[in-house]
């Protein structure tokens, strides 16, 4: 199937795939409290639990760069159809991204040390995870209409956090070890600030 028979399938049916997004929001809920529970009390799921965690992670990534591409694409130029795709549902996809997000660090991390009843001390990796994920939350919990209406321009600046947020999940993943994961995001890094630059060179080059 062709992207433009995709993107002709879709948006007529655009409230229902929004649906599907806030069905998916549920389930990730669903999943936090069954994996705390587990992992609180050491249960015979609690392993499963905890590799669901390190894996909601990974997916939290994906999702993230799946929501920073549109803006990179457009400051190249770059014009497609599932680029527009992206666009139109990247609020629902950030908000999918903070919920796996926040899986990860309350069932790696999180919930483990509450239930230890010890003070662990976080690893500097994990202070940058924590940081990238409480700038989120306030992106998360702004990705809704009414607080577009009521926030006018700081909603732009809160939003703009996110290219900390950025930096903090990179260093988050390549502080741990090389991976695949922190050379995605090495890589969405460059070219986002790569897209800026180009985007100045362009500025500079038409007021000449």
């Amino acid at each position: 199937m062709s992207m433009d028979k995709i993107f002709s399938y879709i948006i007529p049916r655009k409230e229902k795939v929004i649906l599907g997004f806030k069905v998916f929001y549920g389930l990730i809920l669903v999943t936090v409290f069954a994996a705390s529970r587990s992992l609180y009390f050491g249960d015979n799921n609690a392993l499963f639990f905890y590799n669901l965690g390190v894996n909601s992670g990974r997916a939290a990534l994906v999702f993230y760069v799946m929501t920073l591409v549109p803006g990179i694409a457009e400051r190249f130029g770059i014009r497609h159809k599932l680029l527009a795709l992206l666009r139109i549902f990247r609020r629902y996809l950030g908000i999918t991204m903070y919920l796996l997000a926040l899986n990860h660090s309350l069932s790696v991390k999180f919930i483990i040390t509450l239930a230890s009843k010890q003070i662990i001390p976080l690893r500097l990796f994990e202070v940058l995870g924590f940081g990238a994920l409480s700038i989120l939350f306030f992106l998360f919990i702004t990705s809704n209409d009414l607080s577009l209406g009521r926030l006018g321009i700081w909603w732009y600046r809160i939003h703009r956090l996110t290219y900390l947020s950025m930096g903090l999940i990179f260093l988050h993943v390549a502080l741990q070890r090389f991976s695949i994961w922190s050379v995605i995001m090495g890589i969405t890094v460059a070219l986002q600030i790569s897209s800026f630059a180009y985007k100045y060179f362009v500025k500079i080059q038409s007021s000449i």
